[in-house]
């Protein structure tokens, strides 16, 4: 019975040790329950106040708008983006409320102002008349200045034109000029011209060859076409500082060197054309050179005799006939008859 006993006493002291743990739990628990519980009421209590004056506002704000709290319930249901595109709206009429409250008070401005100057120097049929007259003379200038288009219009045209037609002109000028220069060089209705210029082209080259044999028959002279005419020769004197002589003015000599001088060079310039001139004949003009111009003579006909062509001279100078070998003299035997015999030497 005793063990027993223990045994109930021990259980029972454990099991109010136990009920003191948890007893001491449970005041801890409601300590902290009512500790909870203050301050849930003070949130409240704050919470309260705070609904109040949020409906305070509420309401101040939608007396404001002049809206109903149902009326702004419904405009929240709408949505951001439509809450948003109202105030754009509502914006935008502000702005256009505040321009047309700042163009009323301009308008009321201008308008004390106007009635501040009074009325008008000139009547209403004044100006209207004044207007007329400026809307004819703005009419006359307008046509005015049409017309004038036109006319620089037209003479826009007429220097586009021009330029196109002296572009022409100046190429068909250019083609002119050379047959202006043809023509002034050996243009004319009967040919004279172009007879003179032609002449004056063999002259140039009949000069140049008769040149070559007067160097060689006397160096002393050159022959020259005189300035300004085209068919007139002149002689240069080299030994006399190159004067310039006509051949009008020259001695018998000095002709008979010039003249045999052409006369050479006529034979080469149709010898150089494919004619042939196998036969030369001078007549006289000997007697007039000096003995070392008719040797110089003689050795040229020589010359010209070696290439094979026939020179024949005419002459009654003794020292030239014995320098010719073949001779054919003519001996007059009186009443109008002569004789003619063939000598060698």
């Amino acid at each position: 019975m005793r063990t027993e006993y223990q045994e109930r006493s021990e259980a029972a002291e454990t099991a109010w040790n136990e009920a003191e743990v948890m007893r001491s739990k449970a005041e801890q628990v409601a300590a902290a329950t009512s500790s909870n519980a203050v301050n849930t009421r003070q949130t409240f209590d704050v919470a309260t106040t705070d609904h109040v004056l949020a409906e305070q506002l509420l309401a101040e704000r939608l007396q404001a708008c002049e809206i109903t709290k149902e009326e702004a319930k419904s405009a929240i249901a709408m949505g951001e983006t439509w809450i948003a595109t109202e105030q754009a709206r509502l914006d935008a009429i502000r702005g256009d409320v505040s321009t047309a409250r700042a163009t009323l008070t301009e308008r009321q401005r201008s308008a004390q102002e106007h009635q501040s100057v009074g009325r008008p120097e000139h009547t209403r049929d004044e100006i209207t008349a004044a207007l007329t007259e400026i809307e004819e003379r703005r009419a006359k200038a307008s046509a005015d200045f049409i017309e004038a288009s036109s006319v620089l219009h037209r003479d826009d045209q007429s220097r586009s034109r021009m330029a196109e037609i002296q572009v022409t002109l100046d190429a068909r000028r250019e083609k002119a000029r050379v047959w202006g220069q043809l023509d002034e060089l050996i243009g004319s209705a009967d040919g004279a011209k172009f007879r003179r210029f032609a002449q004056s082209l063999t002259l140039n080259h009949l000069i140049q060859l008769a040149n070559r044999h007067l160097a060689d028959l006397h160096p002393r002279y050159e022959l020259q076409r005189a300035p300004g005419n085209d068919l007139v020769l002149q002689v240069v004197d080299h030994h006399m500082a190159d004067e310039v002589r006509g051949v009008h003015n020259l001695s018998g000599g000095e002709r008979f060197l010039v003249s045999l001088a052409l006369a050479l060079g006529l034979a080469s310039m149709a010898s150089s054309r494919g004619i042939k001139v196998e036969s030369l004949f001078i007549d006289e003009g000997f007697g007039a050179l000096d003995s070392t111009s008719l040797a110089m003579a003689v050795s040229v006909l020589e010359q010209l005799q070696a290439t094979g062509r026939r020179v024949g001279v005419i002459s009654h100078v003794d020292e030239l006939k014995e320098r010719i070998a073949v001779k054919v003299e003519v001996t007059p035997v009186g009443g109008g008859r002569s004789t003619v015999m063939v000598s060698t030497a």
